[in-house]
């Protein structure tokens, strides 16, 4: 049986949803109000770094995941995706550096580094997604594994999706508050 997957959100997350189902053989279809460049993917800024999410285990085990796919893209200049020197900073003590970032060769910065208004920091190499670039990238390989895009649908609540489809991911981002009670 072939397995229908109806993503709703054309973003960078849908589309990332879209080009992992859609590489392993699923017919999948993205709805979207905005598609493209009209995103709020288009007009966001795209950094690695994992934040304060739970449950944290998990969490930063997805984050390592996409940090390493993310790496890999970086090595294509087509994705949009580069690695840039990531500086964070602290105004109350000495910083610590979390075990998950010094496995990625996060180091600390030197005291004569670091600005007046803080007491420490550290620094790391991370992805940058140049949005503009990157969901034109995602886009052409999710349209090349058979995917399909239907721009300028709006749903009011999930069951408005065709029941043809065993799944429905919600990528709708900002869009959901319209979407979810």
């Amino acid at each position: 049986m072939e397995h229908r997957v109806a993503i709703v959100g054309a973003g960078v997350s849908g589309l990332t949803c879209g080009v992992l189902f859609a590489e392993h053989g699923c017919h999948i279809a993205i709805f979207a109000k905005e598609t493209d460049q009209q995103t709020a993917s288009g007009a966001a800024a795209a950094l690695w770094f994992p934040y304060d999410a739970e449950p944290a285990k998990k969490v930063i085990a997805w984050a390592l995941q996409t940090y390493n796919v993310l790496v890999d893209l970086s090595k294509d200049a087509r994705s949009g995706v580069s690695m840039i020197e990531l500086r964070q900073f602290s105004r109350t003590g000495e910083i610590q550096i979390p075990q998950w970032a010094i496995r990625l060769g996060a180091r600390q910065i030197n005291r004569d580094e670091v600005l007046p208004a803080f007491t420490s920091g550290f620094m790391m190499n991370v992805p940058l997604m140049d949005t503009t670039i990157y969901l034109d990238y995602l886009a052409k390989r999710f349209l090349a594994a058979g995917g399909e895009i239907n721009g300028d649908v709006r749903f009011e609540k999930p069951e408005a999706v065709s029941p043809e489809f065993h799944l429905v991911i919600n990528c709708s981002g900002i869009g959901a508050k319209t979407l979810v009670p």
